[in-house]
């Protein structure tokens, strides 16, 4: 009987760290998603033990701490969803933190702001796409920035409606949360885990 019990608590460990990878690989996961995860992991390496999301991101929390990283959930709409955030901001996160050229960077800022300025609501694509950042000594065209905008959509760092307006996603809130409390905007209930 020891044994089996000493099977599992391996297993849940297991289990942990596969989710783990899974949530780093999608970037964010809302709380059904990680349920769904969970479920699926456990069942496919047969965790004996009933595993919940809240436990598992808490028992991660304490097994990141030594790497200056931290999962944190946040609730916004009546969603909750979850990412892995890097807690240090030291020269080394910084300089792999993003592949996103200077002149991304400057225009998702602007982006940011633009979107505070409307108190987070979703704001329109051709708004957007008006800020001025140069490139060099030129401006970036509305491809460029539409590219952009669909990249930081498809990372989660903004939110795209079904009419194609961007708000706020959830990365930005909880890695970016200092810069967008600095625009004043409202934050959404961060959680911690």
């Amino acid at each position: 009987m020891a044994r089996n019990t000493s099977a599992s608590a391996a297993s849940a460990v297991e289990a942990r760290q596969a989710f783990l990878q899974l949530l780093m690989s999608r970037k964010v996961m809302t709380h059904s998603q990680a349920a769904n995860a969970l479920a699926m992991i456990s069942e496919e390496l047969n965790v004996q033990d009933q595993l919940d999301v809240k436990s598992c991101l808490a028992n991660l929390n304490k097994e990141l701490q030594n790497c200056n990283l931290q999962i944190r959930g946040m609730v916004h709409q009546d969603s909750e969803a979850y990412a892995v955030v890097n807690v240090l901001s030291d020269d080394v996160s910084k300089m792999h933190a993003s592949k996103m050229k200077d002149w991304e960077k400057a225009y998702f800022k602007e982006v940011i702001k633009a979107i505070c300025g409307r108190g987070g609501n979703f704001v329109e694509d051709d708004e957007l796409t008006a800020l001025r950042v140069p490139i060099g000594g030129t401006a970036a065209s509305v491809r460029e920035k539409r590219s952009v905008l669909s990249l930081l959509s498809a990372e989660f760092w903004l939110q795209r409606d079904k009419h194609g307006r961007f708000a706020l996603g959830p990365r930005t809130f909880l890695e970016l949360d200092d810069f967008v409390r600095a625009h004043e905007m409202e934050m959404p209930q961060v959680l911690y885990y």
